[in-house]
C-alpha cells in the first residue's frame, strides 16, 4: 500500500512539474495579449474556448510558428519547436481544466 501511495504522489509531482516551465513559456510570450488566464483582452481571442479545444495540435503548432495577418498576431518561428508544444500542450491543458 505505501508503494502505490508513493507511486501516486510521485506521478502528481510529475504532472505538476510538466506544466511550470510552459506555464512560464505562455506568460513571457502569450499573456501580455492573451491574458494571464488565456481569456482574451480586448480584440484578442481567448485561448480557453471551443474552437482552440477542437482545434488539432497540429493547427495549433502552425499559426503558432506562422501567426496570423488576419488576427495580428505575431510568428514565434523563433522559439525552439521543443517549447512551441509546451506552450501548445499547456493552452490545450486549460481547456480541460
Amino acid at each position: 500500500m505505501d508503494s502505490l501511495l508513493l507511486s501516486c504522489r510521485t506521478l502528481s509531482f510529475l504532472i505538476a512539474c510538466r506544466f511550470i516551465p510552459a506555464h512560464k513559456l505562455f506568460h513571457y510570450n502569450c499573456s501580455a495579449c492573451h491574458g494571464p488566464r488565456a481569456e482574451g483582452i480586448g480584440n484578442v481571442p481567448p485561448l480557453v474556448s471551443t474552437r482552440v479545444q477542437t482545434a488539432t495540435p497540429g493547427a495549433l503548432k502552425w499559426v503558432l510558428r506562422n501567426g496570423s495577418l488576419t488576427t495580428g498576431m505575431p510568428s514565434f518561428s523563433k522559439l525552439p519547436e521543443a517549447q512551441r508544444w509546451q506552450i501548445i500542450t499547456y493552452i490545450q491543458s486549460l481547456n480541460s481544466r
